[in-house]
């Protein structure tokens, strides 16, 4: 015989043993009037169709209840499985529930129903976390993830409030600096790379400061040769040998580099039809990449860096940061000046020698 359990929203029957049809109201039909409902049947135990029910429920916008749901039940199977494209990219997702897994899944916090989540617990986790984790980058990045899953919670009415940051503030991660090439090194990449595999990649990345993603998802047809334009419109990704194509990470990434005449001469040799990786995945590249960089022994820099070295050569030419921004696929010149304003203190310094030479001495 099937067992119902009834809500104001929603009913989960047991229709057969481990056997459930889930069934939430989606409101009414704008223009008949009529109840719309969700049915849905899924197999598996009480606990997890209940928890099953409150997805579906959260999806919809209603009341979800809290007797069964821990914070790492609602994080695995509401939380994540509701983030999955197209809400949040691939990548977001997946680096989301990495993070999740790694710093959150083996604390004590991960087993607190969600109706119990208080200020204690958020601090005992960060202070766990701290212990275990020194680096503060990744703290930040373990407490970002779990903000944002608390966060979507108190908007399908699970929690009150974020009670994450009404406890603990974000950590602060030292400065960050990042391995940057000079002109000479550079140009002993370039040089280094030439009639090799990846020197269209280290090209583009010290020509046109593309992210690995970008450079990973660049195709010939996306290089105008004539007008020395390259099109970014699309990234690839790896993770756990998985490789996907999305769009750009935002609408500022979407953009037209111009390529100096060196590039452009520089990938003609190699012009093809096909992605300018070739058949290479992204973990591929990174391992020949390496590979070649300590045969030649050459400065280590990784391949993201290039990025950097790329636009502290622009900058120390005399570029401004706001040219350059759009450029690099930001949308203000803000990162470049947090990121490179070490190098133009530096630059400073010979302006200042320059005006103390002014200065009259009795």
């Amino acid at each position: 015989m099937s067992q119902k359990k009834r809500r104001s929203a929603g009913s989960k029957t047991e229709i057969s043993p481990g056997k459930w049809r889930l069934m939430v109201s989606a409101g009414h039909d704008p223009l008949t009037g009529k109840r719309r409902r969700i049915s849905k049947v899924v197999e598996g135990t009480d606990r997890e169709a209940e928890l099953m029910l409150s997805a579906m429920l959260a999806k919809t916008g209603r009341t979800v209840s809290t007797s069964a749901l821990t914070l790492w039940s609602y994080v695995d199977q509401m939380y994540l499985p509701a983030m999955e494209p197209p809400v949040l990219r691939r990548r977001t997702v997946d680096g989301y529930r990495e993070k999740l897994e790694r710093h959150v899944m083996p604390y004590p916090v991960a087993r607190i129903r969600m109706d119990r989540l208080d200020s204690y617990a958020m601090v005992s986790w960060m202070r766990g976390l701290a212990e275990a984790v020194p680096n503060k980058q990744t703290r930040l990045h373990a407490y970002r993830a779990l903000s944002a899953a608390l966060g979507r919670a108190v908007e399908w009415g699970i929690l009150e409030a974020n009670v994450l940051t009404r406890a603990v503030k974000a950590p602060v991660p030292d400065e960050y600096e990042p391995v940057i090439l000079t002109e000479d090194q550079a140009n002993d990449y370039l040089d280094s790379f030439t009639g090799h595999v990846l020197e269209p990649l280290v090209v583009l990345a010290i020509a046109g400061g593309f992210r690995p993603s970008e450079l990973y998802g660049l195709e010939w047809p996306d290089v105008d040769f004539e007008n020395g334009l390259v099109t970014v419109s699309r990234g690839l990704h790896e993770r756990s040998g998985r490789v996907w194509t999305e769009d750009t990470k935002s609408r500022a990434s979407r953009r037209v580099v111009t390529l100096p005449r060196w590039a452009i001469e520089a990938l003609r040799p190699h012009r093809g039809v096909g992605p300018i990786r070739g058949q290479l995945k992204p973990t591929q590249v990174a391992y020949r990449y390496k590979r070649h960089v300590v045969d030649a022994e050459l400065p280590w820099c990784p391949i993201q860096n290039l990025r950097h070295t790329s636009a502290t050569i622009a900058m120390e030419g005399g570029a401004d940061a706001g040219d350059v921004a759009p450029r690099f696929g930001h949308t203000s010149r803000t990162m470049l000046d947090r990121r490179y304003a070490k190098r133009r203190v530096a630059r400073d310094q010979g302006v200042a020698d320059v005006i103390e030479r002014f200065r009259r001495t009795s």
